[in-house]
């Protein structure tokens, strides 16, 4: 009589293919201020300069986000006008200069600083950064379309701070300036 038995039992199964997407994604949002690196926690949507003098520039500041997976990285225009009251207007600095009292002029840059004392360096991502004609110091510009900040690989949140410069004349028209200012964010590919 048999005293061991045995089996054996075979299950051939075709291998399992795993796929999956990560898709493209870039973040981009605007607000007064971002305490933290979240869109959510932005606030705000208008800066106020105030009054202009002919003896002090006027400046004030507004924050952008952004963040993206794309390999080739990430360019941010802005495009607009400059300050406008009906057909009066305040030229914009079309390339990069100092503020000067008494001199009719707007521009905007992305850096800290000291004269007038407003801004601050971006903060996060240090592969992002401001286009070098945005990036210095005391020295302002704005042309509509250009390209003021970007990275050139992927970049996980960083804080822009938009820094706006205003001066007047003595003979610049009295009247309410204002101006809407359009950024878009787009991937390099």
């Amino acid at each position: 009589p048999p005293i061991e038995t045995g089996g054996i039992a075979l299950d051939i199964v075709p291998n399992l293919i795993i796929n999956t997407i990560v898709p493209p994604y870039i973040t981009f949002c605007l607000a007064s201020y971002f305490p933290y690196f979240n869109c959510s926690s932005g606030s705000g949507s208008q800066l106020n300069l105030g009054n202009f003098q002919t003896y002090s520039s006027s400046s004030g500041s507004y924050q952008f986000l952004v963040a993206t997976n794309e390999p080739d990285g990430y360019s941010i225009s802005v495009n607009g006008t400059t300050l406008t009251s009906g057909n009066d207007v305040i030229p914009a600095l079309s390339s990069p200069s100092p503020p000067q009292y008494g001199v009719s002029q707007f521009g905007i840059n992305l850096v800290k600083n000291t004269l007038p004392n407003v801004g601050q360096n971006p903060l996060g991502d240090v592969s992002s950064q401001p286009f070098p004609s945005y990036a210095q110091a005391n020295v302002f510009m704005f042309n509509s379309g250009d390209i003021i900040a970007g990275s050139a690989q992927n970049s996980n949140f960083t804080i822009f701070t938009n820094s706006v410069m205003v001066n007047i004349n003595n003979s610049q028209p009295a009247g309410i300036y204002s101006t809407t200012l359009t950024y878009i964010a787009f991937a390099n590919f």
